[in-house]
């Protein structure tokens, strides 16, 4: 009975670490990207350097990715500290998001920020108290995104808007998926004895990628929408 005891609150201490992270890195990016538009305007910072920034920040996005992930390949849950890149990746994807704010509108944002809430809740949910195995779905999700990214590759030569909305939607459904194998994942770790800060960061960050994709593309559907 203690061992069962001990499972289950190492999993809920790492499920609620991770979304304790996911949440501190969802709100550097919200400050970022809603206090770099209001000084852009105020102190009147041209357009051109605004622009650096963005492809600054997505140059440095690729760097902190692969600091995250090589370091708990290479080192596990007991390598370096991984709060730092954490951070930095948050704050770079805060000035990428601030062109949304800067082009989308605030109205758009916050149902966006709600319809995202819903979306990825759902999804979290239903790995998280599913009982079913669903090592199958995350390898069709993965397996999709894979051929999402071919078929985006190809329709840089087509140029076709009706295979970018398809490929748009087939990505989102991914990452859906992949959010609810995102959480189940973390249990099954869980229940082997796996916990750490470093852990909960890496799959914070797991976390926090699949929320911010699943709102810039329900950002780009409230957008189209609204056309």
């Amino acid at each position: 009975m203690y061992e069962t005891y001990s499972s289950v609150e190492t999993e809920k201490s790492l499920l609620s670490r991770a979304f304790g992270w996911m949440f501190a890195g969802l709100a550097i990016t919200a400050i970022v990207a809603i206090g770099l538009p209001f000084l852009l305007v105020n102190l009147s910072i041209p357009v051109d350097v605004y622009m650096t920034m963005v492809l600054v920040a997505s140059v440095a996005q690729i760097v902190f990715m692969l600091w995250i992930n090589f370091s708990v390949l290479r080192h596990g849950a007991a390598g370096r500290n991984l709060k730092l890149p954490f951070f930095l990746y948050a704050g770079t994807m805060g000035v990428l998001i601030s062109s949304i704010v800067l082009t989308a509108g605030y109205a758009i944002i916050g149902q966006a920020l709600g319809l995202t809430a819903l979306a990825f809740g759902s999804m979290a949910l239903y790995g998280r108290y599913t009982k079913s195995n669903l090592t199958g779905m995350g390898m069709l999700a993965v397996g999709a995104l894979v051929g999402s990214l071919v078929l985006m590759l190809f329709n840089l030569f087509m140029r076709s808007s009706q295979l970018n909305w398809v490929i748009s939607f087939v990505t989102f459904g991914a990452v859906m998926l992949i959010t609810a194998f995102d959480v189940w994942r973390i249990q099954r770790i869980s229940e082997n004895g796996g916990n750490g800060t470093n852990l909960a960061i890496f799959f914070a960050f797991q976390l926090y990628v699949d929320f911010i994709y699943i709102f810039v593309r329900i950002v780009q559907f409230l957008a189209y929408s609204r056309r």
